[in-house]
């Protein structure tokens, strides 16, 4: 897989063994052993203090040869206007969603898409996601405009 391959955002984990397809906003980082993209953002449910949410997704591939979780190649933080958002709590999960999907293990070679679930501060202004590589590669962000 090339450097400009892929790279992706998330808590919730799903899988398949097909190898993703060249993606403009993919990055390689980790010893060159870990594909990630900023995949998005989307409204989500009221949190159980009935707060608006919304969840974010990444989608990652890990190339290391080793079971191994998106927590152990760097750290995804969530602001809106400059402040960190807290993560959000559902009394029941939205459907498809795994929380802590950033600690689970992924099998090598297998794409996996992890989602974040945060408390919004308005429901209006966008939401910047970063991704800090632990390997002291660049944070990337991006900006979602929540619908």
């Amino acid at each position: 897989m090339d450097a400009g391959e892929h790279q992706h955002l998330g808590s919730c984990a799903t899988s398949n063994r097909e190898r993703p397809q060249k993606h403009e906003d993919s990055r390689k980082t980790e010893y060159d052993q870990f594909f990630y993209a900023l995949a998005g953002a989307q409204r989500g449910p009221a949190d159980a203090m009935d707060n608006p949410s919304a969840i974010v997704s990444i989608d990652w591939i890990n190339d290391t040869g080793n079971n191994a979780s998106l927590s152990y190649f760097g750290d995804v933080s969530v602001t809106q206007n400059g402040v960190k958002l807290d993560n959000a709590y559902y009394l029941t999960n939205p459907e498809g969603f795994v929380d802590n999907g950033h600690i689970l293990n992924s099998q090598p070679g297998v794409k996996a898409t992890v989602q974040y679930a945060v408390e919004l501060r308005d429901e209006t202004s966008p939401i910047t996601v970063t991704f800090t590589p632990y390997d002291n590669g660049k944070p990337e962000s991006k900006t979602f405009q929540l619908e």
